[in-house]
């Protein structure tokens, strides 16, 4: 049974195959900018460590985008999950 988020990726893959680059970059971006938004609020609120806000936005949207189609093709287990996301927060959370 496919939940409607499957479908929604889906359209956006079968949409990027009929559309221009142009269109997805611009998807993209918007990404990118509100990412960079959220983590650049959090280092100035002392919340988040300082680090390369390019370089983690990029780590967050290439692995969101890759654990979503790699998860078509094999079984995704919760650990892996976890680690990915453990990761990323370890790059972004002070430690208490």
């Amino acid at each position: 049974m496919e939940h409607s988020e499957d479908s929604l990726s889906l359209a956006m893959y079968e949409y990027s195959g009929i559309c221009s680059n142009d269109r997805m970059n611009y998807f993209n971006r918007i990404g990118e900018k509100k990412w960079s938004d959220l983590i650049e609020y959090g280092i100035v609120r002392g919340e988040f460590n300082t680090v390369n806000v390019k370089e983690i936005v990029h780590v967050i949207l290439y692995a969101y985008q890759g654990v979503r189609m790699w998860s078509r093709i094999v079984s995704m287990t919760p650990e892996v999950y976890d680690l990915i996301t453990n990761h990323i927060r370890k790059q972004l959370i002070k430690e208490q």
